[in-house]
């Protein structure tokens, strides 16, 4: 048997359970090397399904939550909680006016509203709620928790 240029490794299985004996033969470099890399090709591939089925699966959650935010957004959008809500809705607005009305100055049949306060609230205004400082924040957080109160209220 003429060898190629390539070198050549002896491989040695486990003695065969039966005889005892130990098989020997003989595979150029790049034939174990093609051998080890097909075997880590597998390994790779058996990874890849592992992963492709967990995301499936995560799929599958995600899926689910939606159709549960979409069924529990459903059971709040009653007439009964538009109403609760409104409710709410209009109290914080005329306690917004009643306050504003109280820092206004009176003029005549005219009321002004104080430089401070239109500076205060154009800002808060222009503000994304995620940039407000925390007392702020914690102002619109009572608001929050005002409407979730209302939502327990019983229908009139």
């Amino acid at each position: 048997m003429s060898r190629p240029k390539a070198h050549w490794i002896m491989l040695t299985s486990n003695p065969r359970e039966s005889t005892g004996e130990r098989l020997v033969y003989w595979k150029t470099e790049a034939d174990a090397c093609a051998d080890e890399l097909e075997a880590q090709a597998d390994k790779a591939y058996m990874t890849i399904a592992k992963q492709e089925a967990h995301m499936e699966a995560q799929d599958g959650r995600i899926a689910d939550l939606k159709a549960e935010v979409a069924r529990l957004t459903e059971a709040l959008e009653t007439p009964e909680n538009i109403e609760r809500l409104a409710r709410a809705a209009h109290t914080a607005w005329s306690g917004w006016m009643e306050y504003l009305f109280r820092k206004c100055a009176e003029c005549g049949t005219e009321s002004i509203i104080p430089a401070w306060a239109v500076e205060r609230w154009k800002r808060q205004a222009s503000t994304a709620y995620d940039d407000l400082p925390e007392d702020e924040k914690e102002s619109d957080r009572d608001e929050a928790r005002r409407y979730i109160r209302a939502l327990r209220e019983e229908p009139r």
